[in-house]
């Protein structure tokens, strides 16, 4: 809630992605190299923490990248 109030409307829902996805790449790479297993948990706050701040720099140019590039047809 407090980083939707924070980001804005089209840059928090990037923000909430952003969060998950680097938490399964972080999570996979834990189970490579064997320190946690499927049944382990990670917590979600830091990458949540980490997103926000990456959103706060970068999201809006990406979300208009995106929403440019790639919803109607532009370059």
């Amino acid at each position: 809630l407090i980083l939707g109030f924070l980001l804005g409307y089209p840059v928090a829902i990037f923000g909430i992605f952003f969060s998950f996805f680097i938490g399964a790449v972080v999570g996979l790479i834990y189970i490579k190299i064997r320190q946690k297993t499927m049944k382990d948990t990670l917590p979600f706050a830091p990458f949540l923490i980490f997103s926000a701040f990456f959103s706060i720099l970068y999201g809006a140019n990406l979300v208009q990248w995106y929403l440019g590039s790639f919803m109607f047809g532009g370059l």
